[in-house]
C-alpha cells in the first residue's frame, strides 16, 4: 500500500503522480458494463446526505456528485497526495457545493475552499448551509463570473495560492482557458488541476505549465445515467472530466 504524502512530496517528484495512477482503480473503469457503482468514503456520503436536505440531486444540473466513480477519483487523488497542513482549494463553479464537500474531506481540517459562482440563488442556498452544517466556517465564496471575480479576488489577495485547482465553471473552451489563465500564476507546483466536461483534445493541455495525467469519459461510469450526460456533451463535447498537474515550463506539453 502507498503511504500518505506530504506537501514536500508533492511538489517534488514524478513518482507521486505515478502513485496515483498505479492505484488507478479509483480513476478508470474497471471495466466497460460493470453494473456496480463505487460506494461514496463515509465523510463525503455524510456530506451530500446534510446538503441535500437543502439542494437535492436532481436541482443542479451536471454536478460532480452524481458519477461516483468521479467522486472516488478526485477523493483519492486528493487523499494520496494529502498534506499535514490545511490547504487552500480554488473552484470556479461552486453550483450545488458537491465537489467542495469532496475537496474539503479529503483534505486536513482547517482547509479552506475559495469559490468563484454565478451566484444562482441555489448556489448560495448551498453555500449558506454547507458553511454552517457540513463544513463550518470553512468556504470562502466569491459571487460573479469568474473570468471577472477571480482576477480582483487574486489582487486583493496577493497571499492567496491555490494548492488545488478545479475548472468546472462556464463549461466553454474559452470560459476555461480564461480560468486557468487566470489562477496559473496562483497555483503551487505540482499541484492537481481537475478539470470538468473536457477531453484530452482540450486546448488547456497546450497552455504553458500544465501537464495532463489523464482523462475519463463519463459515458464508460455505469451510474452515470444517458440523460445525464447530455447535459454535458451539449457544452462540450466529452461527458467527462482530466486531471493534469500544475508543472514547469520543462514540463509544459
Amino acid at each position: 500500500a502507498f503511504a500518505l504524502f506530504s506537501m514536500s512530496a508533492m511538489v517534488s517528484g514524478q513518482e507521486l503522480w505515478e502513485a496515483v495512477l498505479a492505484r488507478g482503480a479509483h480513476c478508470w473503469p474497471r471495466r466497460r458494463g460493470d453494473a456496480r457503482p463505487f460506494p461514496l468514503p463515509r465523510e463525503v456520503e455524510a456530506g451530500f446526505t446534510e446538503l441535500h436536505r437543502v439542494v437535492t440531486q436532481n436541482e443542479v444540473q451536471g454536478n460532480v456528485g452524481r458519477a461516483s466513480l468521479q467522486v472516488h477519483c478526485y477523493h483519492h487523488v486528493l487523499r494520496l497526495l494529502s498534506h499535514d497542513a490545511p490547504r487552500h482549494v480554488c473552484e470556479t463553479g461552486f453550483a450545488g457545493g458537491h465537489s467542495a464537500i469532496v475537496f474539503l474531506t479529503a483534505l486536513p481540517k482547517g482547509s479552506l475552499y475559495h469559490g468563484f459562482d454565478m451566484g444562482y440563488p441555489i448556489s448560495r442556498r448551498a453555500a449558506t448551509h454547507v458553511n454552517a452544517s457540513v463544513l463550518p466556517g470553512q468556504l470562502r465564496m466569491h459571487w460573479g463570473p469568474s473570468q471577472q471575480t477571480a482576477p480582483t479576488v487574486l489582487h486583493q489577495q496577493p497571499n492567496l495560492f491555490c494548492d488545488v485547482l478545479s475548472i468546472d465553471g462556464l463549461h466553454s473552451q474559452d470560459g476555461e482557458l480564461a480560468d486557468w489563465r487566470n489562477f496559473a500564476d496562483r497555483l503551487r507546483p505540482g499541484a492537481p488541476v481537475f478539470v470538468d466536461d473536457v477531453s484530452a483534445r482540450h486546448p488547456i493541455w497546450s497552455e504553458p505549465n500544465i501537464k495532463l495525467i489523464n482523462c475519463l469519459q463519463l459515458s464508460h461510469a455505469v451510474d452515470v445515467a444517458p440523460d445525464k450526460v447530455a447535459y454535458r456533451k451539449r457544452n462540450e463535447a466529452s461527458g467527462g472530466f482530466c486531471i493534469g498537474k500544475r508543472g514547469g515550463a520543462s514540463e509544459a506539453r
